[in-house]
């Protein structure tokens, strides 16, 4: 929903669904990070850094 309106689509391309892929595992692994933050647990740099993460999520393919 945006605002009042409601959006909908009938499909999503085989190629839209490749593009999110990336930013999906991306955004999964960001939140087990942050998660383990929140709980006081360790979290090692050399997982991966925001700053990666946030590039994978932005580049143009």
């Amino acid at each position: 929903m945006l605002g009042e309106k409601k959006y909908t689509t009938d499909s999503v391309s085989g190629m839209a669904l490749r593009k999110m892929e990336p930013a999906a595992k991306t955004y999964g692994i960001l939140v087990h990070l942050f998660q383990k933050a929140v709980e006081g647990k360790a979290v090692s740099v050399e997982q991966m850094t925001v700053t990666d993460a946030l590039g994978t999520m932005v580049k143009k393919q």
